[in-house]
């Protein structure tokens, strides 16, 4: 069962969508602590331009721009399809959140940079908290760089059982071989003497 879709407010006549540096700051007020912001325009997955702001890093200036230098309808707060608006979905990660890997997901009026929805990882069910914990199990990102470091080794052992499986057939290979060429019966050439 899917989530219901998050409805826009009607905005007001004329009124234009944030920009992209705006809907940054409305994300900053409201959660300071911040650490990664990550926006996309649009309402699904892969739809839209996705950006995305961290600390330390220089954010882009203005709003991302399309081919052509328009910006995309769905950063003008338009949906594809050309009605109603879209909200903003964004994802911030804070620091020191435990999990590590644990993000915050928002949904933003396009217009008034308000959050119409909020979900942390504090709000998921059991089941997607282990669907979340076993992802980042695998890729190692669950418990920081020591966590990378245990998958970078299993990574390296996987390789060296590659490497070890060939090299023991090989082995194998040229001993079958040589045991083949011993085991084989020497053939002698005969030559009669021509009579006389």
């Amino acid at each position: 069962m899917s989530a219901p879709a998050v409805e826009v407010p009607q905005p007001a006549p004329g009124a234009k969508p944030l920009g992209y540096e705006a809907l940054v700051a409305a994300v900053q007020k409201q959660l300071p602590h911040w650490e990664q912001i990550s926006i996309r325009f649009g309402g699904g997955p892969g739809q839209g331009q996705r950006s995305a702001a961290s600390r330390g890093e220089r954010r882009p200036q203005g709003p991302p721009r399309a081919e052509g230098g328009e910006r995309p309808r769905e950063a003008r707060g338009e949906s594809r399809a050309g009605g109603t608006p879209q909200p903003v979905s964004v994802s911030v990660r804070e620091r020191h959140a435990w999990p590590l890997f644990a993000s915050i997901s928002l949904s933003l009026d396009p217009f008034t940079g308000a959050i119409l929805k909020k979900e942390s990882y504090a709000d998921f069910n059991v089941g997607r908290k282990v669907r979340t914990w076993m992802r980042f199990l695998h890729t190692g990102e669950a418990f920081g760089f020591f966590g990378k470091l245990v998958a970078a080794l299993a990574s390296l052992g996987g390789a060296v059982l590659v490497w070890t499986g060939f090299a023991l057939a090989w082995r194998r290979f040229l001993a079958w071989r040589r045991r083949q060429t011993a085991n084989s019966p020497s053939v002698e050439a005969h030559h009669e003497a021509p009579a006389s």
